[in-house]
């Protein structure tokens, strides 16, 4: 039996909200982590992030083809929500633990 919530706009924003959190405390926070606390210069630390804008406006429209072009019972964009929470949770991890040294 399927229940009217599952097609809902409102758990479709519920799964967005759950990936922004973490991508809002990155954007808010990785500035002053990197260059009060790690020391990087500022201007490495801006490059860093313009690379990352400029690789993020290439991957979503191919992401975006990708997942329209997906057939799956599950339908077309749960498969690949489901697939990368938790490569998303890994490298949000990553970005902020400092190797040893």
């Amino acid at each position: 039996m399927k229940h009217k919530w599952i097609n809902s706009p409102y758990t479709f924003a519920f799964g967005m909200f759950a990936m922004m959190v973490p991508s809002q405390a990155f954007s808010s926070f990785y500035s002053y982590f990197y260059v009060e606390k790690l020391g990087l210069g500022i201007g490495l630390a801006t490059l860093a992030r313009t690379i990352f804008l400029i690789w993020d406006a290439v991957n979503n429209p191919l992401f975006g083809y990708w997942s329209d072009r997906t057939n799956t019972r599950y339908g077309r964009r749960r498969p690949w929500v489901f697939g990368t929470i938790p490569l998303f949770m890994l490298f949000f991890i990553m970005i902020y633990s400092l190797p040893a040294d």
